[in-house]
């Protein structure tokens, strides 16, 4: 709390707006609200001063995060089973018309796959 009120008034609005992006937890904040209304702000005036960022705007950013991880890792599963998958049909039904049909339709599904992750991913 003591550090707290050695910072300017600035500084204090930016822990109180950004606090989660600093690791801090919800009673720093809720100090720093204490201080700032002690010098005369209100809460009104704490979330229109300084930079008017979104309060959500952290948590957003960490929720995108995670759902392109999970596209990264959807997209590179397709990618290397294919040719897993392509190499054990080959070795496990020889050279034979229903192997290659397999191989194509296997191909195609996985390829069209890929084309929705990869139009998911740039959506986002």
């Amino acid at each position: 709390m003591e550090k707290l009120k050695r910072l300017d008034t600035l500084k204090l609005i930016d822990v109180v707006k950004n606090y989660q992006r600093y690791g801090y937890e919800e009673h720093i904040k809720a100090s720093a609200i204490e201080i700032l209304e002690s010098r005369g702000m209100s809460i009104e005036e704490i979330n229109a001063a300084g930079n008017p960022a979104e309060p959500d705007a952290f948590q957003r950013s960490l929720e995108e995060e995670r759902r392109r991880a999970k596209l990264r890792i959807q997209s590179w599963i397709i990618y290397i089973s294919v040719p897993i998958v392509n190499i054990l049909m080959h070795l496990l039904t020889g050279n034979s018309e229903t192997t290659y049909t397999v191989v194509i339709v296997v191909n195609i599904i996985s390829f069209v796959a890929l084309i929705v992750l990869f139009f998911r991913r740039i959506s986002i």
